[in-house]
């Protein structure tokens, strides 16, 4: 199994396939195909997700979403999606902030940090 560190073309893949999900045959309001071309992203520096105790609150990971002493990966994403619904292409441009790491199966994960916003 090849290992492939942390890199923008992982970030760009991982975007890709956040939005290729909603392609399905058949439904009328599914997407057919979808683009995604980032405009701009920035790395953050990275972390170790460590667990703390909280007085009141028990244990409390760095990221709750990854596993402890997993690398975390920041980082903030300017792109457009293309989605073709029907006989039109409709395009959103996002801007939002991620975080990738790798999964206990050892597999790339990107999750939102907070809800990307639509900037037109």
């Amino acid at each position: 199994m090849a290992v492939y560190l942390f890199s923008e073309t992982i970030i760009k893949r991982l975007l890709y396939e956040r939005y290729s999900y909603e392609t399905s045959g058949g439904s009328l309001t599914s997407s057919k195909q979808v683009g995604v071309t980032p405009i701009n992203i920035h790395t953050l520096p990275s972390y170790t997700n460590t667990v703390t105790v909280v007085a009141g609150r028990g244990a409390q990971r760095k990221y709750d979403g990854a596993p402890v002493n997993a690398t975390i990966y920041p980082f903030i994403a300017h792109y457009v999606v293309c989605k073709q619904i029907g006989g039109e292409t409709i395009q959103t441009t996002y801007q939002g902030k991620f975080v990738v790491f790798k999964a206990t199966n050892g597999l790339w994960s990107l999750a939102p940090d907070g809800t990307p916003q639509i900037t037109y």
